[in-house]
């Protein structure tokens, strides 16, 4: 599909709009729809007319209904993403959001290769996609979410699930495809104007600082023809995005002089009729699938500043919080929605670091002050340090993608409360114990023998000397033996020396 299609018009990053002209197709050029070639418009029509089943059926990912539609959120996200295989930051989130029987999925399915459910025109337009659902495209590391569609009759008395849903689907995402029929453009409703206002409005909420990721709202036009260009449809579409910005009346304080441009970027690009055109409407998604899973392409859609900057093996958790925030009716917070994640998965790890921890201290050296003999270890700290650093090690590695802020806190805690508080510390205790023993019977030892050397010519002054003088070489002896020569090395909050012990 790569390399063929009308022409496309968006807005850079930077504002701009730029216009791109790419070749037109006739029906005698041979295509590819996913490794299926196809010739001629006939054949077109019967490719794109089969089940999203038979069209993905080499498709290696599973749905999952991320949230349903008695608006609960699905267990089944946190196994799908580690069954997908995503790691660190190298995954991308899209989804899609329009009016029911708009031919979202059948628009994904072509683009990703996915096998979301379509509608069967033969039985009447109605419902199809109930609820959120996500699978990860086929050969790519996009995690892809066709959500129920708006303005449905099934939905009529619950427009909040649309709002909810529409939302979520905005947080989500970092590129947001906007279906909209072309003969919709300038009608407030049919357009979904009303719910782009609410959930901008609600949106701006998460972002707490100008630095938050923006979202890519990618307006894909249907069923377009060229009575009208795209870039008037675009400019029309844009001053009504600034209109709609501007009408906001509860912006935070951060945003009150803000524009529309500085939390989203869009871009442009019309679909040819699928039914009276299905060669162009082949190549115009051509174009659109160029620019959604081809990072060599010069209009690559995802580019770090939609980013999110959520760990895969942290993402599920991050869904659940955001969704479980939209329905509790609350101020919206992105930014604690992350600590929130950050602190769920720092409580995780540091879980399984105590407990390799503990059974670390058990077959080390230190483990022998519990034992009969009131045995000393003569480099507690040398030997504690070294525990510690690996259990810091292994903190430090899987926590290093989440809030900093969250994560120093909770190395903190670790370090001060679970390993040496829980851990070390009755040990150091007993440690203190064995060596007050053997202090106190050589302080003991030490006086009775210069009492005996003095016999009967022991004066009280002698007698008060040499206690000051064993007293003093039995504190020497417990600063030099209860940790050893590293208590004093070093004041890094890492070292036992800063613990408290």
């Amino acid at each position: 599909l790569r390399g063929v299609g009308p022409t496309t018009a968006l807005y850079t990053p930077e504002g701009d709009l730029r216009s791109t002209e790419v070749g037109k197709i006739s029906e005698e050029r041979t295509h590819t729809l996913h490794g299926r070639p196809t010739t001629g418009a006939t054949t077109h029509i019967a490719v794109m007319g089969e089940t999203a089943a038979a069209v993905a059926a080499d498709a290696s990912a599973d749905q999952v209904q991320v949230i349903t539609t008695d608006y609960e959120f699905s267990d089944g996200l946190e196994r799908a993403v580690a069954k997908w295989g995503f790691e660190g930051y190298d995954y991308h989130n899209l989804a899609i959001v329009g009016p029911q029987s708009g031919g979202k999925s059948t628009l994904l399915n072509l683009l990703f290769g996915t096998s979301f459910q379509e509608m069967d025109a033969a039985k009447g337009r109605s419902q199809t996609t109930k609820g959120l659902w996500v699978c990860r495209a086929p050969d790519t590391n996009i995690l892809v979410m066709d959500v129920e569609g708006t303005d449905s009759k099934e939905r009529a008395q619950d427009i909040n699930f649309e709002r909810k849903s529409a939302l979520f689907s905005l947080v989500f995402s970092e590129v947001l495809l906007v279906n909209m029929w072309t003969t919709d453009i300038g009608r407030y409703t049919a357009s979904n104007y009303a719910l782009l206002k609410i959930i901008f409005d609600i949106n701006l909420q998460l972002f707490q600082t100008k630095d938050s990721p923006k979202t890519l709202l990618y307006f894909v036009l249907r069923d377009h023809t060229d009575d009208t260009p795209l870039a008037t449809h675009q400019e029309s579409l844009m001053k009504d995005m600034r209109d709609i910005w501007e009408a906001m009346e509860n912006k935070p304080a951060q945003f009150a002089d803000s524009q529309i441009g500085d939390v989203f970027d869009f871009r442009f690009i019309s679909l040819a009729h699928k039914k009276l055109q299905p060669d162009k409407f082949v190549a115009d998604v051509g174009v659109l699938q160029g620019h959604l899973v081809d990072p060599h392409n010069a209009q690559y859609a995802f580019q770090p500043a939609y980013h999110r900057r959520i760990p895969a093996d942290g993402f599920p958790q991050y869904a659940r919080g955001i969704w479980e925030t939209i329905m509790s009716i609350k101020d919206l917070d992105l930014p604690s929605q992350m600590q929130m994640l950050a602190m769920c998965r720092c409580e995780d790890i540091a879980r399984d670091v105590v407990a390799s921890f503990e059974q670390a201290v058990r077959g080390s050296a230190l483990a022998r002050v519990k034992g009969e003999g009131n045995v000393v270890v003569d480099d507690f700290a040398g030997v504690a340090q070294t525990l510690i650093d690996a259990a810091l090690a292994a903190f430090d590695g899987p926590t290093a993608r989440y809030d900093k802020l969250v994560v120093a806190a909770q190395r903190e805690k670790l370090l001060g409360e679970r390993l040496c508080g829980s851990v070390l510390q009755p040990l150091f205790r007993r440690q203190i114990d064995n060596i007050s023993l053997r202090v106190l019977a050589a302080f003991k030892s030490a006086v009775v023998r210069k009492l005996g050397t003095y016999g009967e010519g022991l004066a009280a002054h002698n007698f008060a000397d040499i206690v000051r003088e064993e007293t003093g070489h039995a504190s020497a002896d417990v600063t030099a033996t209860s940790l050893g020569p590293n208590v004093l090395a070093t004041d890094a909050p890492t070292s036992v020396s800063a613990t408290g012990l």
